[in-house]
């Protein structure tokens, strides 16, 4: 059986898009499908993934592998829209995801660090949403977007929100019976402390962390592997998730980008059955795919 048979990537970024993707829908499904991974998140910036995942997937001769519609709450789909929420969930969404590139926070972090991240280019400057009116309330739509993934038995992420913007959207879920919680790389972009990332684990929360950071041939390249491994023991397995993040044109492809750091956590001493939790066992619960 091969490293990646069963495998989940919860976090995919394919073309077309507004940003250069190294692969369309169809191409990574058949890569995927090619490695044995049961499916793939596929996740835009711009745009909501779930038809088109839905039309290729039952367009595939690879029925064992299919890709999984989300929604990101940036400008270009309302921001904070319980419409645009409600219509990518009855279109077969299983990720809702808080903003990422109109983030307040994200727009602020790139500003401090002069633009690391990618921007598309030739569109609208964001418009930073911020997830609070007053530092402690949440904005009015952000409680029916929360009813609507309650209701829909739905993954909510977190997207580039602050840690302090995290916190305060885990209580709030948690009131609205939320049961599917996962925190979006906290440390990269979001810049938790350890002390926090600990925290919305032992809130129930699923922490995820993501290859490109840990790749050295990866243009988002920050850690080490070690530092994931590390991650892992601390928090546990079952509390883990880790995808790809991958899909940029330039970027190691998904299946190498998985494979290679799988690799090095079982040298590193990581048990399979870690690994399999991590890869399989929880974003499958997470995505009701068990």
């Amino acid at each position: 059986m091969g490293l990646l048979e069963g495998a989940i990537d919860f976090h995919y970024h394919a073309g077309p898009a507004l940003f250069p993707r190294a692969r369309d829908y169809v191409e990574v499904l058949q890569e995927a499908a090619a490695a044995g991974l049961r499916a793939v998140v596929v996740k835009d910036h711009h745009y909501p993934t779930a038809a088109v995942a839905t039309v290729v997937s039952n367009a595939s001769k690879r029925p064992g592998t299919r890709l999984i519609g989300a929604l990101v709450l940036n400008n270009h789909v309302g921001g904070w829209n319980p419409f645009a929420v409600e219509a990518a969930l009855k279109l077969g969404a299983r990720v809702i995801w808080m903003p990422t590139l109109s983030a307040a926070h994200h727009i602020e972090a790139q500003a401090e660090h002069h633009g690391s991240f990618p921007v598309a280019e030739n569109v609208l400057a964001p418009q930073p949403l911020r997830l609070t009116t007053d530092g402690t309330h949440l904005v009015d739509e952000v409680h029916t977007i929360l009813e609507l993934i309650a209701a829909a038995g739905a993954v909510l992420a977190t997207g580039h929100l602050a840690p302090h913007e995290i916190s305060l959207l885990l209580q709030t879920a948690r009131e609205k019976r939320v049961e599917k919680i996962v925190i979006d790389h906290p440390d990269f972009i979001v810049g938790a402390s350890p002390d926090e990332i600990e925290g919305y684990a032992r809130q129930g929360a699923y922490i995820e962390f993501v290859s490109c950071t840990v790749l050295p041939a990866s243009s988002f390249y920050t850690y080490r592997a070690q530092h994931l491994f590390d991650w892992i023991r601390r928090l546990g397995s079952e509390r883990v998730i880790l995808g790809s993040d991958l899909g940029q044109a330039g970027n190691p492809s998904l299946t190498q980008g998985l494979e290679q750091i799988g690799r090095e956590l079982i040298e590193m001493g990581l048990r399979r059955g870690e690994l399999d939790n991590v890869l399989a066992r929880n974003p499958a619960n997470l995505l009701e795919l068990t």
